[in-house]
This record gives structure tokens, C-alpha cells and sequence, in this order.
């Protein structure tokens, strides 16, 4: 895939893999991040934590798909 290409996400096959990296991605990444701050964010007279995600970031329901993911 050349840089700068458009990728159609709703062809894209979602396999198991993709789906655990974007839960670490998407899921831990922003839950370890935020834990990371939390003592900082104690501090300050107006904390925020601002998230932003997009439609990359979004797992598709598979049905008969027989995996458990512990969150």
C-alpha cells in the first residue's frame, strides 16, 4: 500500500489478531495512559482528560466468532 492510499474499511477482513491489537490499542492504550496521569491530574485545579478516537479505531461484531477477550 503506497502512502497516502484510501482504505476502505468496510472491505477490510477483521481477523482475530487485528481485533486484539486494536483492544490493546484503542482499550488499554488510553486505560494505561490515563492511570499514568491520574496522580498528576490530582493535582491540578481543572484536570481533563480528552479521548479521541475514529472510525479506524472500531471492532465489527462477527457472529459464530467463539473467543472470550477478559477486560
Amino acid at each position: 500500500m503506497q502512502e497516502g492510499s484510501i482504505i476502505n474499511w468496510r472491505e477490510l477482513t477483521q481477523t482475530y489478531e487485528m481485533a486484539e491489537k486494536c483492544l490493546r490499542t484503542n482499550y488499554y492504550g488510553a486505560k494505561e495512559t490515563t492511570e499514568a496521569f491520574l496522580p498528576l491530574l490530582k493535582l491540578s485545579n481543572s484536570p481533563r482528560i480528552v479521548n479521541v478516537s475514529s472510525q479506524a479505531g472500531l471492532l465489527k461484531v462477527q457472529e459464530c466468532l467463539n473467543f472470550s477477550l477478559e477486560i
